[in-house]
Formats: structure tokens, sequence, C-alpha cells
């Protein structure tokens, strides 16, 4: 079995940047179904979770690997695309580059389209956040992929600040 992780290039990091900043005027008022058909992505599953659905960009890496979350009061909470393959556990060492290699891509594509970002979570498992003007785009690095969210709220931070708090 192979362990060989794909990854987008520069070129698909921007497009996958454009089709979530153009999602943004539709989290407040598309479901999550109706959401993903209006941006032309193929709803892989629906069924299996009461609170996502799966989709996929339709650019042959990371397959079925773009989340779009449902907001309780209706519309979406978040869209989070992965811009390489998931790894397995244990993660190999090669995986782990092709992971940090995506982040170091996605953030100069992203730099380049948004300028600098508004926030900055370093080390092991970096953050970048840039502020939208309804929205705010995250950029993450995990253990196991490198991920592109847009979350429907310019309060992310107040957000992760909260969270933070009730787990304490």
């Amino acid at each position: 079995m192979s362990t060989e992780l794909r990854m987008f290039s520069a070129e698909q990091v921007r497009d996958v940047a454009r089709q979530l900043v153009a999602a943004e005027p539709l989290l407040h008022s598309l479901p999550a179904e109706r959401l993903a058909e209006r941006c032309g992505w193929r709803v892989c599953d629906a069924e299996t979770y009461d609170f996502m659905i799966q989709a996929d960009l339709g650019l042959g890496v990371a397959e079925c690997l773009l989340y779009i979350s449902r907001a309780d009061a209706g519309g979406v909470d978040s869209i989070s695309a992965a811009l390489c393959d998931n790894a397995r556990r244990p993660i190999p060492p090669e995986a782990a580059a092709v992971i940090r290699d995506t982040f170091a891509i996605a953030s100069r594509v992203l730099i380049e389209l948004f300028g600098p970002p508004a926030g900055r979570e370093p080390g092991a498992l970096p953050e970048l956040r840039w502020r939208r003007p309804a929205a705010t785009l995250v950029l993450t690095q995990s253990t196991t992929t490198t991920r592109l969210a847009v979350y429907n709220t310019v309060d992310y931070d107040d957000k992760l600040e909260k969270a933070a708090n009730e787990h304490e």
C-alpha cells in the first residue's frame, strides 16, 4: 500500500481559495446541500452526519474532503477543504513533509491573494487567519492534512477564545 500523499499545486490552491471566497455570501442564506449545488461541488455524503455534508471540489486530489458544516439556525457554519490527501496514522516522515509543504505553498498563495494574515498561530500545528467582510478565512496544518476553511463569522478569534474557556 502506498503512503504517498497528493497535494494541490499553487494554482489549485488559488482556485480553492477563490471558490471559498465566492461561497462567502451564501453561508448565511443557503442550506449545505444547496450551497454545494450552487458552487458546483458534488455532494459525496449528505446522510452520514447530521452536522455536515462531504463534497468534492472536482480537482482530483483530496476527493470528498470538502466539509460543509450546517449551522444551527440554517445556512452554513463553515466550509473546510483539504489541500492534500489525508495521511493515515502512524504518519510517515514523507507524509509529514507533504503536509508541511502544502501549508507553505498555500501560505504564499493566500498572502499573494489577500495580503498579510490578520492572525497567526505559530508552532508545530500552525494557523493563519484572514478577516473577510462577512467571514474569516483560515489556513491550518494538522498532523494529518492541511486545510483551508471559511467560517461564517468575522469573530473567529472570539469563537476560539470562547471554545478554549468552555474546556477549562
